[in-house]
């Protein structure tokens, strides 16, 4: 934080330069590295062949230091500025004086000359001249730099944007501003255009349509819907223009194809076709077919087709959903129930008894054990009553 020589003029500061040692660094501050403290004595020698001979050799020594290696400067020891006694001391130190006196005043005329030149160049520095700053937003970024260099001015690319108006490779703004008074010399900051955003275009062949559209809107991208027939389910994306993976302007449309479904035509009249035969034919045009009702019909047997929907000749797709109405049949009139009463009064008690019952409903058997007491059970419409027990049977009529 010191100059190593003070002085009440710059010549007495030369002659000091001339005369007298340089100072030790760590009479400033004790606490500098005795490496360092070298470094500096050999950075100041007086003579030039014992300092560093380029900065290169001096970063090496402070690399030496900082990595604990050691130094391998030398630092030859100042020349003493007076010594011994006697006549021949005092006329070498007057014949020394009068050549540092020559010396100083030589010194301060160059020092002098050198003041008064950086007096100049100073002033010639302050004194710039002044220019107005060109137009050069929409010119290309060469052709900038030169009308720039041209007006005594220089350029600095700051930055490179997108713009969906500027071409790119041209100036999009520059600062200071068209018109604005610098100084000769000042840098002008050019922002220049990369062209419109290009975009890269999703892939949505086979999503629905829906889901498509969503996905390519999030990319700042507009939509076309051109609904065609084809083989694929309605609704889904068959195709789309550009396709995915194109980097395209971001605003631009993207066309897609959207399947509708298989070409329509006309469905075939069902009715009086046994069921399976009907859904077989159905599931052979990829249509799906549904029971939507089952019911007794005194015009169709049971198992046969009585209704459709849609009906016969309506124009239908696959995928397309069609209801079928399956007949039970002709209703059957309700049976009159009887009540049948089978005395038992002659068959032994404990004897086994089977009834056997075939009336309009149907056959079925039934056992009981005798006890004497009349067995009660029931026929429907009209038919007979067997009664067997042991090696007897006895067959009625109902009603």
């Amino acid at each position: 934080g010191q100059v190593p020589y003070v002085g009440e003029s710059p010549v007495s500061i030369a002659v000091k330069h001339m005369q007298e040692p340089f100072p030790n660094a760590l009479d400033f501050n004790p606490d500098i590295p005795d490496a360092v403290n070298r470094i500096i004595r050999k950075a100041v020698e007086k003579v030039p062949d014992n300092r560093f001979h380029s900065a290169k050799e001096m970063a090496d020594e402070l690399t030496n230091w900082l990595q604990g290696r050691e130094s391998r400067i030398s630092i030859m020891d100042p020349a003493p500025i007076s010594g011994g006694n006697g006549v021949a001391t005092t006329k070498k130190t007057k014949k020394q004086l009068k050549r540092g006196h020559i010396i100083a005043i030589v010194a301060g005329i160059l020092m002098l000359a050198l003041f008064i030149f950086g007096v100049f160049r100073l002033l010639k520095v302050f004194n710039v001249p002044d220019v107005d700053v060109p137009q050069v937003e929409g010119e290309r970024w060469q052709e900038a730099a030169t009308i720039l260099e041209e007006a005594g001015l220089q350029y600095h690319l700051v930055d490179q944007i997108a713009s969906d108006t500027v071409p790119a490779g041209h100036v999009i703004r520059q600062d200071p501003a068209a018109g604005k008074t610098v100084k000769k010399n000042r840098e002008i900051e050019l922002t220049v255009s990369t062209g419109p955003e290009l975009v890269t275009v999703d892939s949505v062949v086979g999503k629905m349509r829906r889901e498509a559209e969503i996905i390519l809107k999030g990319s700042d991208f507009d939509v076309e819907v051109l609904e065609i027939h084809s083989e694929e389910l309605p609704g889904v994306v068959i195709s789309q223009d550009p396709g995915g993976g194109y980097r395209i302007l971001k605003g631009s449309t993207v066309t897609l194809r959207v399947s509708k479904g298989g070409q329509p035509f006309k469905l075939r009249d069902l009715v009086g076709y046994p069921l399976e035969d009907a859904e077989n034919w159905l599931k052979l045009y990829d249509l799906i077919p549904r029971r939507a009702d089952e019911k007794y019909n005194d015009d169709f047997g049971a198992g046969l087709i009585y209704d459709q929907f849609p009906e016969a000749n309506e124009l239908v797709q696959a995928g397309d959903y069609v209801d079928l109405y399956v007949s039970k049949g002709p209703e059957e009139p309700e049976l009159e129930e009887h009540k049948i009463t089978i005395k038992t009064n002659d068959i032994p008690e404990g004897e086994t008894i089977t009834v056997i019952i075939r009336d309009e409903a149907e056959e079925r058997t039934e056992t009981y054990i005798s006890t004497g007491e009349p067995i009660i059970t029931t026929g429907w419409g009209s038919g007979t009553v067997e009664v067997s027990w042991g090696d007897q049977t006895d067959t009625k009529t109902f009603p």
